[in-house]
């Protein structure tokens, strides 16, 4: 619980020190303005910066399967919200602080509110039920289910958007993709439009040859339990249960070369990979 609230405090307070430097900016161009020229790019840039400032942070889940996003969406708040396995038609999901645990459908980021009766309204729960997160109509991509929790993580304002997902692309590409789903592309820049987004990727598991041996150094730990691996990105699991017990890794794996290319490399991340 510590280490996320302190990341989310850390951007909340860098968001402040922004906004006070935006605005120190701002008046001390107005001081100068009859003084000195003023070149006008500097005046625009100083207002962008300040309207991105104003913004909200929003964490975007995305993830190779409908069940890897809501694993990591879990580790992020401690506690299980969606059901496992999580099926595939969801609506769009947005989860922010509120004192109360209160869930709504409305459209998009707009203040309208859906008068439909939702399941998680008609008595206590632990999981989101599957009849509120499913999409009735799979064409409907405006529609989207805002959760406010009363989780420390959020308290400073962090919001967390989850996107609907889509049928499995196979191999299709990304231009493929955006003119089968135009619509999806074009609800995410406006509902996303009023935050900062900083975008997660969950993936189901690492395969053989993601790392290379000259990135990972020798070797590195791995677990049996896909449940273990999910747990070591848990910010709450050392408040759970109140269990002082070390963990003792499964087995040690060492990362040899082969003849497959690593998916991540010293100069594929460093932008130095020759073609």
């Amino acid at each position: 619980m510590a280490g996320g609230c302190a990341w989310s405090r850390r951007v909340a307070a860098r968001v402040r020190t922004m906004r006070s430097l935006v605005r120190d900016t701002e008046r001390a161009l107005r001081d100068v303005v009859d003084i000195l020229s003023v070149d006008l790019d500097i005046s625009v840039t100083v207002h962008e910066i300040g309207h991105l400032s104003a913004r909200s942070t929003a964490l975007v889940i995305f993830g190779t399967s409908p069940s890897a996003r809501a694993r990591l969406l879990h580790c992020l708040l401690g506690r299980k919200l969606l059901p496992e396995p999580t099926p595939r038609g969801c609506r769009w999901l947005r989860i922010q602080y509120g004192s109360t645990t209160q869930v709504h459908l409305t459209l998009g980021n707009s203040e309208f509110e859906f008068v439909e009766e939702l399941v998680c309204n008609k008595g206590p729960w632990e999981t989101l039920p599957i009849e509120d997160l499913l999409r009735q109509d799979q064409t409907d991509l405006a529609t989207m289910l805002e959760v406010e929790l009363s989780n420390t993580f959020l308290k400073d304002g962090l919001r967390i958007v989850v996107p609907p997902d889509i049928c499995d692309p196979g191999s299709l590409n990304l231009e493929t993709l955006k003119k089968m789903h135009s619509e999806l592309y074009s609800k995410r820049d406006l509902i996303l439009k009023n935050f900062n987004p900083v975008y997660l990727y969950a993936i189901d598991k690492l395969g053989k040859s993601v790392f290379s041996e000259n990135f990972v150094f020798g070797s590195m730990v791995t677990s049996h339990s896909e449940e273990d691996f999910w747990n070591m990105f848990n910010l709450y699991s050392g408040n759970n249960g109140g269990s002082d017990k070390s963990v003792v890794p499964d087995k040690e794996m060492v990362v040899e070369g082969g003849g497959d290319d690593a998916v991540f490399s010293p100069e594929r991340l460093t932008g130095r990979e020759c073609y």
